[in-house]
Parts: C-alpha cells; sequence; structure tokens
C-alpha cells in the first residue's frame, strides 16, 4: 500500500475554505424514488415542500433561511445564511420513531463543517446530530446526499419524537459556509442508497468515480465499505496519524470488524486495484 504520511493524515481532517463561482448550485439533486406512503417530508418538492406551518422561532436564532432554485430552475432549495444555528419547529412532534432512516442532500459554497440533526424539548432537552455531516467533508460546490439509520437516535432518546429540526451548532471549531442548501429532507422507509453519505456530481466539477462510488460506514461493531471497482485494502488511522488496522479485501466490498477500536474519529483510507486511493472520516 503507498505510504502516508501524519501530516497527509492530519489535512484530511482538516477545512480549508474554498469558495466557487456558483452562488446557487447548478444543478439538481439526485431524485428520490420511494413511495409517498413510506415518507414523511421535512423540506422536498417532490413530496411537499415542507412539513406543516415550519417555521423558526425566535429563541436562539442566529441565521435566516428562504428558498431558491438550481442553477438549471429545476429543484426548489430551502437555503441558510450566515449560519450559527437554527432551529426550525416541526409544529407539534414530528412522529420520526415511525421511521427506518433520515435522507438529506447539502450543498455550500465553501468547504464546511456543516451540522444537522433534531431537537426535543421534553421530557428533557436534547439535540442530536447526524455524525457523518461533519468538518471537512463538505466540500465546496458537491452535493452531499446522506442516509442516517433512525435506530440511532432511537437509541439515545427512547420512544420520544423530535419537535425542532436544527441547523448548525455552537461546538468548538464550527465554521459554516456563507450559503448551505437543503432539500429531499427526508424520513423514510425503505433500501437505504446513502448510508455513509455520497458525493454527487455537479455541473462543472469532475470528481473520479471511484471517490464519487464509494460508500463507508459504520453498522454496529463493524465498518462497511462498498464501492463499484475492486478494493485492495482498507486502513484506518487515528486522529495522530496512526495506523491502528489494515485489512486485504480483493473485492468490491468489504465487512471489516472494529470493536476493538476505541471511540472517536477515524480516516479511513481505501486503495483501489489500480492503485488509487480515496480517504474518508468515520466516527466510531
Amino acid at each position: 500500500m503507498k505510504t502516508i504520511t501524519k501530516w497527509m493524515l492530519m489535512a484530511a481532517f482538516a477545512c480549508s475554505s474554498t469558495m466557487v463561482s456558483a452562488q446557487v448550485p447548478p444543478v439538481a439533486p439526485p431524485d428520490l424514488e420511494y413511495p409517498a406512503e413510506d415518507v414523511l417530508s421535512f423540506f422536498s418538492e417532490k413530496y411537499g415542500e415542507a412539513y406543516p406551518n415550519m417555521n423558526a422561532p425566535s429563541w436562539g436564532q442566529t441565521a435566516t433561511y428562504d428558498y431558491t432554485a438550481t442553477g438549471d430552475e429545476t429543484a426548489g432549495l430551502l437555503v441558510l445564511r450566515d449560519l450559527g444555528w437554527l432551529p426550525i419547529a416541526l409544529d407539534g412532534t414530528a412522529q420520526i420513531k415511525s421511521y427506518e432512516y433520515v435522507h438529506v442532500d447539502v450543498f455550500c459554497n465553501e468547504e464546511t463543517m456543516f451540522q444537522i440533526g433534531f431537537h426535543r424539548h421534553y421530557p428533557d432537552t436534547k439535540e442530536q446530530y447526524f455524525p457523518l455531516i461533519e468538518k471537512g467533508t463538505m466540500k465546496a460546490g458537491k452535493w452531499y446526499s446522506i442516509d442516517y439509520p433512525m435506530a440511532d437516535f432511537l437509541i439515545e432518546w427512547g420512544n420520544n419524537d423530535a419537535h425542532y429540526l436544527r441547523f448548525g451548532g455552537e461546538g468548538e471549531g464550527l465554521e459554516y459556509s456563507n450559503e448551505i442548501y437543503i432539500t429531499n429532507f427526508v424520513c423514510f422507509n425503505g433500501e437505504p442508497t446513502c448510508l455513509g453519505g455520497v458525493v454527487r456530481e455537479s455541473a462543472g466539477l469532475n470528481d473520479n468515480v471511484y471517490a464519487a462510488d464509494l460508500q463507508v460506514y459504520i453498522s454496529g461493531q463493524n465498518m462497511l465499505c462498498k464501492a463499484s471497482e475492486n478494493i485492495k485494502s482498507v486502513s484506518l488511522y487515528n486522529v495522530l496519524g496512526q495506523a491502528v488496522k489494515t485489512v486485504s479485501v480483493n473485492q468490491t466490498s468489504a465487512t471489516i470488524d472494529v470493536a476493538d477500536l476505541t471511540d472517536g474519529m477515524y480516516v479511513v483510507l481505501v486503495e483501489f486495484a489500480n492503485g488509487q486511493t480515496v480517504s474518508r472520516k468515520i466516527v466510531k
């Protein structure tokens, strides 16, 4: 496998600030194909513009939001500007526990750390963010599609539901793009296609097929890697740049036991059979 230095790994955790010229996404995000009866829509043009009476309460609001369209006028978008954090009321409780997954498509005009999740007030106040959307993963000018298992919320929240969508947060080091575009934000029952996050091509931007196609995500005590091309090996590095696990694969998918790893953030380096490498981040 190719040598990777500590500084290269640390760069994978870092966040730069690269502007793209487009002020709005040039093309629409992928179309969802789930039956309407299997979907709870928070904001989606296909399944209903928004959860009933979506509105931003006055408390805690440090951002603005409104609506726009993609550059090719094919999709309506929710745009967040100057984001610190923004709660959006769900007009009563959203029955998220009745669904298997959350899906969202996100586009940023700067590379950014971005948080999105649910908030509730009672019986106790809690926020829970999707840990797969974090610093360094949202690059400028690309659509990100993410599915997140609802079971991970229910472990923490039990039988309770959400009262607000929560965009952004006040954690240390959060630096947001000045414009963040969101659509297809729904809960759904069905087969997930974007576990771990999938980068979607946008007009004028040309990622290689390996990076765009690769899926890496945690399921229980395993890490799963999937791609359409043959994977030669998978290596995990901790935040200090130390290799903690390397596994030979030689097929298009792998299930890797990570039960022995401590909780935290890791860089996953995937080497394909042609010698090309792609990195991803995971949180265990």
